[in-house]
């Protein structure tokens, strides 16, 4: 969408990536705008966040996606009661997302809901692992931290 919008920027997309993944990823979300509306939700996930909130726990949205955009998502399903995501300065994910959650909630004071590799160091000290359609690979490396996980299709 970007390179469509504005192509001569295509030029400086070598030099934010230079800078980092986090700047080049709010650079890149600056510069467009999601429609959450229009985004595929995963069913699924969305009735563990209603199920959870329900319950009375808090759910939060952590996401290595731009702040921007993880904002904007939030505010449509309205089923959020925090955000985390990458800033210009932090990509939040893998360990920096681990070591978020656990200054926020205590090593294994919370579930964790993921879909990627990126997702070990998190899944590592969480107390549920919640793993979205994984491939056989990762399921048997989330297994094989040895904690509770929940396959979730």
């Amino acid at each position: 969408m970007l390179l469509r919008r504005a192509p001569l920027k295509a030029l400086a997309l070598p030099g934010w990536l230079a800078r980092g993944k986090a700047y080049l990823k709010q650079n890149v979300a600056s510069m467009t705008e999601i429609d959450p509306a229009g985004l595929a939700y995963n069913r699924p996930v969305l009735q563990l966040v209603v199920d959870a909130r329900a319950k009375g726990r808090t759910v939060c949205l952590v996401t290595a996606a731009a702040e921007r955009n993880a904002m904007a998502v939030a505010s449509f399903l309205g089923v959020f009661d925090n955000v985390f995501a990458s800033t210009s300065t932090t990509n939040l994910s893998g360990r920096q997302k681990a070591s978020l959650l656990v200054e926020r909630f205590g090593r294994r004071g919370f579930d964790y809901v993921g879909n990627s590799f990126d997702d070990l160091p998190v899944w590592r000290v969480s107390r549920a692992c919640f793993v979205v359609r994984p491939s056989p690979r990762l399921e048997k490396a989330v297994r094989e931290l040895g904690g509770e996980v929940v396959i979730v299709t």
